[in-house]
């Protein structure tokens, strides 16, 4: 039987019992941290996931879609499936700053992203945190904009507009343009600091479980 204390992963030919092999793969891969490459690696797959999601939403807000005429809010409903599209670009990428700190470009290229969508973050926090905003509570911590005096209120949620080029919604703008742009560009960092890792000679490529 392999031992998971060694340096060499499990196997499955070395256990009769097959749950016995996957408690000790797990076990296994639990207690290794990652390399910086195979969180790259990861990262890149759920920021592609992402990008895809973004261009189905925007397909779906400009197009015309069978229950329109009963639901009447159902591109508003696509438009915060589009943020959460785009917030979870951010948290892939935030994922590899965090392994590889040290990485400038990937830490520019969020810099820009943020940039780009300065009210991604507040429209994501309002939409995750709907609870406490519908009933004002004091955990919240968006505020309306432009003036940035009051905290977003109940009253506030349901009262937006959009295009298919635009949101507007708790007095910020979220372009559609502009956000597809952004995500596109952040995929293409972390592609490129994917490649960068990958002629790393003390980053051996290995399959992360």
């Amino acid at each position: 039987m392999a031992s998971v204390g060694g340096h060499a992963a499990p196997k499955r030919e070395d256990y009769s019992d097959v749950r016995e092999f996957l408690r000790a793969h797990d076990a296994y891969h639990d207690a290794r941290q990652p390399t910086e490459l195979q969180v790259l690696e990861r990262a890149v797959r759920l920021v592609s996931n992402a990008v895809y999601a973004v261009e189905l939403q925007l397909r779906r807000i400009r197009d015309v879609e069978p229950e329109d005429d009963e639901f009447l809010f159902r591109k508003w409903m696509d438009i915060q499936f589009l943020i959460s599209a785009l917030w979870r670009i951010r948290l892939a990428a935030m994922a590899a700053k965090k392994r590889i700190p040290n990485d400038v470009l990937i830490a520019t290229a969020i810099e820009r992203f943020d940039l780009q969508l300065p009210y991604l973050k507040s429209m994501r926090d309002v939409g995750q945190h709907l609870d406490d905003y519908a009933t004002d509570s004091q955990k919240r911590r968006a505020r309306h904009v432009p003036d940035g005096a009051r905290l977003v209120g109940r009253r506030q949620l349901e009262v937006g507009a959009w295009s298919e080029d635009q949101f507007y919604w708790l007095g910020m703008t979220l372009d559609f343009g502009k956000a597809r742009l952004a995500g596109m560009e952040l995929y293409g960092a972390l592609q490129a600091a994917r490649s960068r890792h990958r002629g790393t000679p003390d980053l051996p490529e290995q399959p992360d479980e």
